[in-house]
């Protein structure tokens, strides 16, 4: 249920920011409501994850933030009320449902990747009817009204906390290796350049292997390692998508392979924290944001090169390894 709702709720916001900002407003204003939205709905998710995390009040949290959503397309033709609200109800949304998806086996990935995989398609389809201006977000209001009404009905199932662990020697710094592995793919998925993604077919196709790659991970990673699979498919996939700039069908399977470690480092921050699992969830998309916010001012543009995105998937490939491994010695 969290993980269909999580698609409505990416699918609403992207499409109601895109009709906010429209041709109407000016470039650099429009600019900055993305940005604003994008540090709402990705780096505010820390904060409403602590929140989330308390006995009883992920289901409030995810709840609220549908009910903000549905008020936010209803203002659609309001930019700043649509993104202040989009934003933080899609970030609200987001840790509720990754604080079930982590309570509902504690220490196992495979629920994290069911419930984060059909994000992709959310956000597709919203770019897709945002740029088109096929579809008004208006029509999202009562969509999300009745996702909230649903969670408040069904989506407060009773969840166990992880047991207590005891923290990691090395703990901010095992923290920070994972949470920049994160960032790492961030600019590698940024600034990969996949041309070929931009006719609709070649890019809904690439975003199922994105999707089949963050649940397949999780189900991989619960069963031979997290950090073993995490390791081994961020490698595989380094020499694919370099192929796959210019070979779509190769393209599309390392972006499977790439896409593995996703639910396996949220897990893996989720254990590093436990009883405040909103807050590791949430960490990795302050980190997303971190990585994609050099794209807004242009920054690191010569990382389209091979030579420069190659080296950074092997980084993360070796940070994601040292978090894992520092996360095993307690």
């Amino acid at each position: 249920m969290h993980a269909i709702i999580h698609t409505l709720v990416d699918l609403a916001c992207v499409t109601s920011v895109y009709f906010a900002v429209g041709d109407h407003i000016d470039l650099a204003v429009a600019s900055l409501f993305i940005l604003g939205y994008d540090f709402l709905a990705f780096a505010m998710q820390p904060f409403l994850g602590a929140l989330a995390s308390q006995e009883g009040w992920w289901g409030v949290i995810s709840s609220a933030g549908c009910v903000m959503v549905a008020i936010g397309t209803a203002l659609a033709s309001i930019p700043l009320l649509c993104i202040l609200l989009c934003g933080l109800g899609n970030a609200a949304f987001h840790v509720g449902g990754g604080v079930v998806a982590l309570r509902h086996r504690p220490g196992e990935a495979k629920y994290v990747g069911l419930y984060v995989a059909p994000g992709a398609f959310g956000l597709f389809f919203g770019t897709i009817f945002g740029k088109w201006g096929t579809v008004s977000p208006f029509i999202f209001t009562g969509i999300m009204a009745l996702c909230a009404i649903t969670l408040m009905i069904f989506g407060r199932p009773t969840l166990r906390k992880a047991e207590p662990r005891p923290q990691p020697k090395r703990f901010f710094l095992v923290l920070s290796l994972l949470f920049m592995t994160v960032v790492a793919r961030a600019l590698v998925g940024t600034y990969l350049p996949f041309k070929w993604k931009e006719t609709f077919l070649p890019g809904l196709i690439l975003v199922g292997f994105v999707a089949l790659g963050k649940g397949l991970g999780g189900i991989l990673g619960d069963r031979f390692g997290l950090k073993r699979v995490g390791v081994l498919a961020l490698l595989i996939s380094a020499p694919l998508l370099m192929i796959g700039i210019h070979t779509p069908a190769v393209g599309m399977v390392g972006a499977l392979f790439f896409n593995c470690s996703m639910a396996l480092t949220v897990t893996a921050l989720a254990m590093i924290l436990p009883g405040f699992e909103g807050v590791g969830f949430g960490l990795t998309t302050l980190a997303l944001y971190c990585g994609v916010f050099p794209s807004f001012f242009g920054i690191f543009e010569f990382m389209h090169a091979w030579y420069i995105v190659l080296p950074l998937i092997l980084l993360s490939a070796l940070m994601y390894y040292l978090g894992m491994k520092g996360l095993e010695e307690r």
